[in-house]
């Protein structure tokens, strides 16, 4: 991943397209929980590459690719957020997210498949506080260190492991009230 990084600072846009066909999923995902839907994330992710197009060159491997891109897609998510927040104070709409989920009786949690119960966490991750979400997603499916997500949230890394432990305990206690609904 090295030699696309370099190729890709020196210019070469097929090294460019690799890496950031590589970390499309993860920054799709970061910016649809901090936004709130698939159009604005879309156009989030789409905005973080066309900076990272046209900054690459300046980075300077202080951080790894993955930390800066992935930073790069919050604080566009955050400049997303105050622009629809600047909206709505003329429009008067509501950004909240309703909670739609349906209850499992009992036994269904012992009876459910492993598709099943990854859908069953995913919704229960979407419940989360952004913040628990974000440091969340990074940390499992991204496997990012502690390190790498304060780096790209801004987060104090004592503050990461706060959201990771209380996001950790909500979740558990949302599934459990799945399983005893």
């Amino acid at each position: 991943m090295d030699t696309y990084l370099s190729k890709a600072i020196d210019g070469d846009r097929e090294a460019l397209d690799y890496l950031l066909d590589q970390h499309k999923d993860l920054a799709f995902s970061i910016a649809l929980k901090l936004v709130g839907n698939e159009a604005d994330a879309e156009d989030v992710v789409q905005e973080a590459f066309i900076k990272v197009l046209t900054t690459i060159g300046r980075f300077r491997k202080e951080s790894k690719f993955s930390t800066w891109l992935y930073r790069i897609v919050y604080n566009e998510s955050l400049r997303r957020l105050n622009e629809k927040s600047r909206e709505c104070l003329h429009l008067d709409c509501d950004n909240g997210l309703p909670l739609n989920f349906v209850p499992l009786d009992e036994d269904a949690f012992e009876k459910i498949s492993r598709e099943e119960e990854q859908k069953l966490v995913n919704e229960a991750m979407e419940k989360l506080n952004p913040n628990e979400h974000l440091v969340l997603s990074l940390f499992y499916p991204g496997e990012k260190s502690i390190n790498e997500i304060s780096s790209i949230t801004g987060f104090t890394k004592s503050n990461v492991r706060v959201l990771m432990h209380r996001g950790r305990r909500h979740l558990y206690d949302i599934i459990n009230r799945y399983k005893h609904a």
